[in-house]
C-alpha cells in the first residue's frame, strides 16, 4: 500500500510550540508529515472529521506526543484510538505507533497503549520511518572529515618517515669518507675513536697541514694499557673467528697497532700548542670526527659494532645547523670523554702505558 504520509503526527494544540520543533526536524528529514497546523490549512471545506479519517487511513506511522494536555484532549484521544484500532492492530509490523517522550512527558499512560513502543529520540522515529536523519548524517560526516584529516596526516607521518628513511639510507656508508681537503681548511677539528687507525693514516698529511696553519685539533683515543687491549680484542672480529684459541696473537697485534696509532698522532701534536692528544681508560661505542668550518660544520659519526669485520662499520653524517639535536648530543658526549681522559705529554708515557 502506498502512504500519502509518513507519519501521523497527533498533539494537544496547547503543545502547539514543541510540536512545531518535532514537526521541523521530521519535515528536514524528508518525511512526509501530517499534522493539523499545516494539512487542515489545506483542506478548508472539508469535514473536520473526514479530513482526520483520510489522514489517519493515509499515514503509515502514528507519533503521539504524549503530554498532559494531551491525556485531557479528545481530539487527541479520537486520533490515538482510531489508529490503534483500526490501523496498527491490522498490521502491527508496518503501521508503527509510538510515544514521543517530549519535554512535558505524562508518565500516566492508557492501559492499553501500556504494550505500545516509547521513545525520546527524534533520531529513532526518523529511523522508523525510513527518512534521512541529516543531524545524524551531519554528525557523521564530520567525524569521517576528521577521520580523513587523522589519515591524511598518517600519511603526511609516513611520507615524511619514508623521505627520513631514504635520507638516512643514502647517506649512510661503511667508514669514513675522504673528507681530506675539509680537515685541511677546518678551524677546529677533534677526532675520537678506538686507535683513531683510519682517521690517522688516511688524512695523516690533512692533519698535518691543518695543525700547521694552527687550526685547534685535539684527539682522543684509547689507552694502551692491558685492561682496555683485552678490552679490544674480546669485542674484535679476529677473536670471533678464533674463540676457542689462544688470543696471544691477537692481543700483541692490538697493542702494537695501538701504540704505533699513538705515537703517529703525538707526532702531529708535539710542539704544536693548539693541538692536544689525550687518551681514554674506556673503549667507546662510537668514533667521532668533527669539523669545523666557515662553509660548514659537521660530524660523522661511526658506530663501533661487536665482533663485526673492519670495513662494515656504518657511519652517518650530522649537519651542525640542520641536526642541531644530534650534533649537539655527540659533541657534549666528545666534551664527557674528554673530562676523564690523561693528557699524552710525551712518547715516554706512550710506552710506559703500553708496559702497564
Amino acid at each position: 500500500m502506498n502512504f500519502e504520509y509518513d507519519i501521523f503526527l497527533s498533539f494537544s494544540s496547547k503543545d502547539y510550540d514543541e510540536a512545531k520543533n518535532i514537526w521541523n526536524e521530521l519535515n528536514s528529514s524528508n518525511l512526509r508529515i501530517y499534522w493539523s497546523d499545516e494539512t487542515l490549512k489545506q483542506n478548508v471545506g472539508k469535514s473536520f472529521f473526514r479530513v482526520i479519517q483520510d489522514a489517519l487511513m493515509n499515514s503509515k506511522n502514528f507519533i503521539l506526543l504524549w503530554t498532559k494536555n494531551a491525556s485531557e484532549s479528545s481530539w487527541v484521544r479520537l486520533e490515538y484510538e482510531a489508529f490503534f484500532e483500526h490501523c496498527h492492530l491490522n498490521d502491527t509490523q508496518n503501521r508503527r505507533f509510538v510515544i514521543y517522550e517530549g519535554k512535558h512527558f505524562y508518565s500516566e499512560i492508557p492501559l492499553f497503549l501500556k504494550s505500545i513502543q516509547t521513545t525520546q529520540s527524534l533520531h529513532e522515529i526518523i529511523f522508523i520511518a525510513g527518512g534521512v536523519d541529516i543531524r545524524s548524517l551531519q554528525e557523521e560526516n564530520a567525524a569521517l572529515k576528521n577521520r580523513l584529516k587523522q589519515l591524511r596526516n598518517q600519511v603526511n607521518d609516513l611520507e615524511r618517515l619514508k623521505v627520513s628513511t631514504a635520507s638516512i639510507s643514502e647517506h649512510l656508508r661503511k667508514e669514513y669518507p675522504d673528507v681530506s681537503d675539509d680537515i685541511k681548511n677546518a678551524h677546529s677539528l677533534k677526532l675520537f675513536g678506538t686507535n683513531l687507525s683510519a682517521a690517522a693514516h688516511s688524512y695523516y698529511e690533512s692533519l698535518e697541514k691543518a695543525i700547521n696553519n694552527g687550526t685547534v685539533v685535539k684527539f682522543l683515543a684509547c689507552s694502551p694499557e692491558k685492561d682496555i687491549i683485552k678490552h679490544l680484542v674480546l669485542r674484535s672480529y679476529e677473536f670471533k673467528k678464533n674463540l676457542n684459541k689462544d688470543d696471544n696473537d691477537n692481543f700483541e697485534w692490538e697493542k702494537i697497532n695501538l701504540k704505533k696509532c699513538l705515537e703517529l698522532l703525538f707526532s702531529l701534536t708535539e710542539g704544536n700548542p693548539e693541538s692536544e692528544l689525550k687518551v681514554l681508560s674506556y673503549v667507546p661505542p662510537f668514533g667521532l670526527i668533527f669539523i669545523e668550518n666557515d662553509g660548514q660544520s659537521y660530524v660523522l659519526v661511526k658506530i663501533i659494532p661487536f665482533r663485526s669485520p673492519t670495513g662494515t662499520y656504518p657511519v652517518f653524517k650530522l649537519d651542525k645547523t640542520k641536526d642541531k639535536k644530534w650534533y649537539d648530543f655527540f659533541d657534549e658526549q666528545f666534551n664527557e670523554f674528554w673530562a676523564v681522559s690523561r693528557k699524552i705529554e710525551n712518547i715516554d708515557e706512550i710506552n710506559r702505558l703500553t708496559k702497564n
